[in-house]
Order: structure tokens, then C-alpha cells, then sequence
């Protein structure tokens, strides 16, 4: 799944507990620069988009993460999901785990020659 998608949904189940417009507030990014990302209608760099994500609280990365690599959502979501259960739906994917599996990834990319020829 693609980041701003990930994200827009995150964000989206998870409105009740915290808005755009706080994690905007967190990341010291501006609300518009986040729904134009989310919306897929503007790039943001490397260093925008973690301070975002590293604006999250830590269920919603999980959830965030769980979506960017489509891992299966737990019948439990409904279309409205409560937030609260997702902590503990959640404990089969670890935030560390991921970032593990990220590093590997980018290491993989690195020894093949691939790189980033521009910032998201």
C-alpha cells in the first residue's frame, strides 16, 4: 500500500483519539501539508513524513505500518473501529519488528546498487 494511502487511513480510524490537526500540532508540520499528502496531492520529504509518524502514538504506528505493508486487518475492525481494541489486537506486529524489517529492506537496496533519487 502506498504511504499517504497508509496514513490517511490511520488517520481516519483513528480521528476520535487524535486528529490531523494534533498530530500536525506534534510533528510541527502544517495541517494542509498533511491532508495534501494524505490526499495524495503533494510529496513530503524523508524528515516530514517521520516526525509525523514519530508524532503518532504508538497503536496508531502499529496500525499505520500494519496498513503500509497490508498486513491482514483483524475482523475485529469494523469500518469504525474502536482504537482501544486495537492495542490489543495488535500484539502480533510489533513496532521494533517492523523497523527491523525496514532496515533489512534498506540494506538489501543498498547493496544492489538501488537508491532514492528524490525525496518523498
Amino acid at each position: 500500500m502506498e504511504i499517504h494511502i497508509a496514513l490517511h487511513e490511520t488517520l481516519r480510524v483513528f480521528k476520535p483519539k487524535l486528529s490531523a490537526s494534533e498530530v500536525a500540532d506534534r510533528a510541527n508540520v502544517s495541517p494542509a501539508a498533511i491532508s495534501e499528502f494524505r490526499h495524495g496531492e503533494r510529496d513530503l520529504q524523508v524528515r516530514t513524513l517521520q516526525r509525523i509518524i514519530d508524532a503518532l502514538p504508538e497503536d496508531m504506528k502499529r496500525y499505520f505500518f500494519g496498513r503500509l505493508f497490508a498486513l491482514p486487518v483483524p475482523s475485529a475492525w469494523s469500518s469504525a473501529p474502536d482504537p482501544a481494541k486495537f492495542t490489543e489486537l495488535s500484539s502480533a506486529v510489533s513496532f521494533s519488528d517492523i523497523g527491523q524489517v525496514l532496515a533489512a529492506a534498506g540494506k538489501s537496496m543498498m547493496s544492489a546498487g538501488e537508491g532514492v533519487s528524490e525525496p518523498l
